[in-house]
């Protein structure tokens, strides 16, 4: 396998990891309960993970109120994307 292989899989589980992040930071806050930080949510973002937070954004309606979650989330997405899609065609290799 080559290295794309490994930084979609990545980006695939790190946003699987996210979107459930995202979902249990919305069932702690309904039940009242300590909550995850918002700097490991954004973090999880920066690092590969923002479809993830960006779906669960929009799928548990978490988060989507906040500025810094609003830029940001959709920033890194871009980002990400890019890499991603450079991966691809073969003009960025790891």
């Amino acid at each position: 396998m080559d290295e794309t292989f490994y930084v979609v899989a990545l980006h695939v589980l790190m946003s699987c990891f996210g979107f459930l992040l995202m979902g249990f930071d919305k069932y702690k806050a309904i039940k009242g309960a300590r909550r995850v930080p918002e700097r490991v949510l954004i973090g999880l973002a920066a690092l590969t993970g923002a479809m993830g937070i960006a779906l669960g954004m929009l799928v548990f309606k978490h988060k989507s109120s906040k500025a810094k979650f609003r830029v940001l989330v959709p920033f890194f997405l871009t980002v990400q994307w890019a890499i991603l899609l450079l991966s691809l065609i073969g003009w960025l290799s790891f």
